[in-house]
């Protein structure tokens, strides 16, 4: 078993911390799930497939149930290099992404040298959302280097993505495909005094073209111990920092579940890990909670308010423009047995 005792521990002391979300969808109900793994622990950090073996920039894709298949592989040297390592996947519009720069969905990450994804809810609540053996049975990720969630990866970056200097790409096209956003105009963004590198993303192009442009928007992080000057602040980055850039304008911090993910922000003690590095970042929507049964106005709790629209719609069937909220059985006829389900319900809240 691949599963580090490391990220064991981390589940047991995010189960003491908060318990995990019921309402966050599982896993296997989002599609278009890629990720990218290496060992952390192996001499070079190379990539590896979905059955643990060594493979530069290999894309994995998975169920959400344990079991999971190799993908793209961007097997083609990238610029006058060839990486090994694959640090961020995105795709071109990634769902939720205004979501979750409004803070209206929890967003999902996962932290250097572990393999847990983590949730970080709007309330600023946070817990594990998946872990190693969920994401791949046959061979459970030491570390999850990139996420893509929703949509299918066809954006990434790779480790040290500052190397083909200076005229190379911090994000290029999967397939093989060309660069999509340069290292120099993220450099020139973030004022940044050293090189930078890429370590997780989200991306929405607002006209969905092979270039980022004017109006673009990027949240990312980067790899730790670069000098970067944000709203006017200069500082070193730890690598926990989420940083939100609409291109065209100034690059600006996330603002997320009651907290500014800054270098200020303790990631290592919010998600009880041992690094601050955040290396892959997507977000996940919250189910609906279960109707409550009874309550016809759909206001939480069965009061007198939900009898009156059963009374006021009693004998309804279903005809256009027919009111239905009271049909507490599905059966297509508001009737007794509807009664029955608000009075055996009267005064539940939820």
């Amino acid at each position: 078993m691949r599963f580090s005792t490391i990220s064991a521990c981390a589940v047991v002391l995010l189960l003491l911390i908060a318990p995990i979300r019921a309402q966050l969808m599982p896993p296997d109900q989002i599609p278009g799930k890629t990720y990218t793994t290496c060992d952390p622990t192996g001499p070079n950090g190379f990539d590896e497939d979905c059955m643990g073996g060594i493979d530069d920039l290999q894309f994995i894709e998975w169920d959400g149930l344990g079991n999971a298949w190799d993908g793209s592989d961007e097997s083609a040297p990238i610029g006058p290099w060839d990486p090994d390592q694959v640090d961020a996947l995105a795709g071109l519009q990634d769902a939720l992404f205004e979501e979750v720069v409004t803070n209206q969905v929890p967003f999902v990450c996962s932290v250097e040298g572990d393999a847990m994804l983590y949730y970080h809810d709007t309330a600023g609540q946070v817990g594990v959302w998946v872990a190693p053996p969920t994401i791949n049975a046959m061979s459970p990720p030491l570390d999850v280097d990139a996420l893509e969630l929703h949509d299918g990866a066809v954006l990434f970056s790779v480790k040290w993505d500052h190397l083909p200097v200076p005229t190379g790409n911090s994000i290029w096209w999967a397939g093989d495909g060309p660069g999509y956003l340069s290292h120099q105009a993220i450099q020139m963004a973030l004022q940044a005094q050293d090189y930078i590198d890429v370590d997780a993303m989200m991306v929405f192009d607002i006209e969905g073209d092979m270039a980022f442009g004017p109006g673009d928007r990027l949240i990312f992080s980067l790899r730790p111990g670069v000098v970067v000057t944000v709203l006017g602040n200069t500082f070193v980055t730890d690598g926990g920092e989420i940083f939100v850039w609409d291109n065209g304008q100034a690059v600006t911090f996330l603002l997320h579940g009651g907290r500014v993910w800054d270098n200020a922000n303790p990631v290592a003690q919010i998600f009880g890990t041992l690094s601050e590095n955040i290396d892959a970042l997507d977000a996940v929507p919250e189910d609906a909670p279960p109707p409550l049964p009874g309550d016809y106005n759909n206001d939480g709790s069965v009061t007198g308010a939900d009898y009156v629209i059963w009374a006021n719609t009693f004998g309804n069937s279903g005809l256009p423009g027919q009111d239905m909220r009271a049909d507490g059985n599905g059966d297509g006829l508001i009737s007794g047995a509807d009664y029955v389900i608000w009075a055996n319900n009267f005064g539940a809240t939820r």
